[in-house]
């Protein structure tokens, strides 16, 4: 039988067409369940990264992902926030925390 994405596509008697469409829904279904595994997978190998338990035998995307995610994006905006602070002073940062520039002043001294 051949793959058929669009079902209005499909021609037949009822019964054949109600046959055709229950193999693409049946591939549909079984693409996006391997799909899942996939993303199940790497969701589990980005928390084991973070240092974050992992369920051991579930096949499907834990729920601590999203609150991982959660905290990376506001973690990421507030270091934005911060970073911009400092490029904009940055002279002062390197003379507070001993930057290239302080060094070569205080050797001439």
């Amino acid at each position: 039988t051949r793959w058929v994405e669009d079902v209005m596509k499909v021609r037949g008697s009822a019964q054949r067409r109600l046959r055709c469409m229950r193999r693409v829904v049946d591939k549909l279904a079984n693409l996006l369940k391997a799909d899942m595994e996939a993303t199940a997978e790497q969701a589990h190998a980005t928390l084991r990264f973070c240092g974050m338990p992992v369920p051991k035998s579930s096949k499907e995307v834990p729920i601590d992902l999203e609150t991982l995610l959660g905290n990376l994006s506001e973690f990421t905006k507030v270091f934005k926030v911060h970073w911009d602070e400092v490029k904009k002073d940055l002279p002062h940062y390197m003379q507070l925390f001993g930057g290239p520039s302080d060094a070569s002043s205080s050797s001439t001294k």
